[in-house]
């Protein structure tokens, strides 16, 4: 995913929310949501990156759920196989969230 400015992933994305908890790549690393935000310029959304202790704060409409950007076919061009088992990973853990 680093091969593409968070603007042209952002703008990849056209759903105008997250939720909380959910697996975003943001200034290109791993981040989760600390709360449910709208997509817009005006939301100032808190996110947590996983490979460091800080919150970072992302403008809205820059926010990049993985899943989605596993969802279009050609925007990573990820071979098929990992896309599926990448997929697969987001959904158990969002089934095990919703469990607990």
């Amino acid at each position: 995913m680093s091969k593409w400015s968070a603007k042209e992933l952002a703008e990849a994305v056209t759903r105008d929310h997250v939720n909380w908890g959910e697996l975003l790549w943001q200034a290109g690393e791993f981040c989760v949501a600390n709360s449910d935000n709208r997509r817009d310029p005006r939301t100032k959304a808190i996110v947590h990156p996983l490979t460091r202790a800080s919150q970072s704060k992302i403008v809205g409409n820059f926010l990049a759920p993985v899943s989605d950007l596993l969802s279009d076919m050609d925007l990573l061009a990820i071979d098929d196989r990992p896309r599926k088992v990448l997929r697969r990973i987001l959904a158990e853990v969002e089934t095990l969230e919703l469990a607990g």
